[in-house]
């Protein structure tokens, strides 16, 4: 029997070595257990020990090793090589859009974990609110307001989803939306009034249009644009922000 082999075409960048990226060509054999992640690791080890790569827990927890497979943004380690056959071309892999390059397929995270941390992503306790802070029992309905939101693992997604004009134009992107509106919504936090001023800032959750390819890319089923959209009404409802009002005034 035919062993069944992949193409992959790998985008290869190396800021030591050349002024912009490259495209190269592999092969891999095909096997219905096989991730992507193994086949990576299999190039790296066995055909080119130069390619750079990121992994860590090799079962979805950590976030490490997403990457974009014909433009759409994936983990690696979740996503089955079988299921890539694109009728016989080359599948192409290339580093997570509106990321900063380190090198091939390895993207920089620096500058989403510094928004991450603008956004102070921890309880923050005031003794003024009943049931405030981290010792504070939750009820289930109370929990059940978080979603999914407290599962996320930080792993950028959602956020290499977002169109490039978005990005460019200032847009935090939807993983730091998402952790406000986990903190906000938590009870036990004191502070979501200013997490919502904080939002409906310049590059907050007005300046961009949710998306359901941002739901499709998260591994862990948040649905970043809900949860934006759900900032929104708590905005407005709080008389904080709201893009009619805005434009109204504008408009005078």
């Amino acid at each position: 029997m035919t062993e069944q082999r992949l193409g992959l075409r790998i985008i290869r960048y190396d800021p030591e070595t050349y002024d912009s990226s490259e495209t190269r060509e592999y092969e891999v054999p095909t096997r219905d257990s096989l991730t992507l992640l193994d086949a990576l690791v299999s190039i790296h080890e066995e055909q080119d020990s130069s390619l750079a790569i990121r992994y860590s827990c090799r079962g979805g927890f950590c976030g490490a090793c997403g990457v974009q497979v014909n433009g759409l943004p994936v983990l690696a380690c979740r996503t089955r090589v079988s299921s890539l056959d694109c009728n016989g071309s080359p599948v192409e892999i290339a580093p997570l859009q509106n990321h900063p390059v380190i090198r091939d397929l390895v993207a920089d995270f620096d500058p989403t974990f510094l928004t991450l941390g603008a956004g102070e992503p921890w309880i923050q306790s005031d003794e003024g609110s009943p049931g405030s802070g981290m010792d504070s029992d939750m009820t289930q309905e109370e929990v059940d307001r978080l979603g999914r939101s407290q599962a996320c693992i930080s792993c950028g997604l959602c956020d290499a989803a977002v169109p490039h004009a978005h990005v460019s134009a200032g847009f935090v992107g939807p993983a730091a939306l998402v952790r406000e509106f986990r903190l906000a919504a938590d009870v036990r936090d004191g502070s979501d009034r200013d997490r919502l001023e904080r939002v409906n800032t310049s590059g907050g959750i007005w300046d961009c249009d949710p998306d359901n390819s941002w739901d499709d890319a998260c591994p862990v089923g948040i649905d970043p644009a809900n949860k934006i959209e759900l900032l929104r009404e708590a905005s407005i409802a709080n008389k904080i922000g709201g893009r009619k009002r805005v434009e109204s005034e504008t408009a005078a």
